[in-house]
């Protein structure tokens, strides 16, 4: 254990965290100081009716796929393996692309390679 764990967990045995304000409120997640004022609007109106921009869906389809493709070359056999080669290049140009359209400072989604 972390000496921070370890003098967290020791306050919160004396009760130190107790009462403080606004204890058992729900979390105000409605602010926005980390988003520039010129798309706050655009984020409110997709935010208020479930839109979801297109590098966070076509990042999930990505990450499904890489799973499967994943799973698929553990179990090949090497006539398996040659045949997700196309599935595979197909996906690494997805990748590219998806990568080169995210904004900065997002992970970038990871390409496949086979061995062999």
């Amino acid at each position: 254990m972390l000496v921070i764990d370890e003098i967290i967990r020791q306050a919160m045995e004396r009760g130190e965290f107790d009462q403080l304000p606004g204890q058992g409120a729900p979390l105000k997640l409605d602010d926005e100081q980390h988003v520039p004022e010129e798309l706050r609007l655009a984020h409110r109106i997709m935010k208020d009716n479930d839109i979801v921009p297109d590098w966070i869906m076509s990042g999930r389809e990505l990450e499904a796929e890489y799973t499967r493709l994943r799973s698929a070359l553990k179990t090949a056999s090497p006539a398996q393996k040659a045949a997700l080669r196309d599935q595979i290049t197909t996906f690494n140009r997805r990748v590219l692309t998806h990568n080169l359209k995210l904004p900065p400072g997002i992970a970038h989604k990871p390409m496949l390679v086979i061995e062999g």
